[in-house]
């Protein structure tokens, strides 16, 4: 296992445990990992080469979530 498969393995167990930890919560898992990612991408202007800020789209996030 790689160390990008790792940490989305890891990345995906803490959304998990989040997700467990909120049990009343409505919050689908690939809605979480949008709103933590864009928290942290949107003030460290994490920008890709056009100048926006990389995001992570729903395909992505659920893919994250399912390994």
């Amino acid at each position: 296992m790689g160390v990008d498969n790792l940490n989305e393995l890891v990345f995906a167990t803490v959304i998990r445990e989040l997700k467990t930890s909120w049990k009343d919560s409505t919050i689908a898992a690939p809605d979480l990992i949008e709103l933590l990612y864009d928290a942290i991408a949107a003030p460290a202007k994490l920008v890709n080469k056009e100048g926006e800020v990389i995001t992570v789209s729903k395909g992505t996030a659920s893919k994250i979530v399912n390994r």
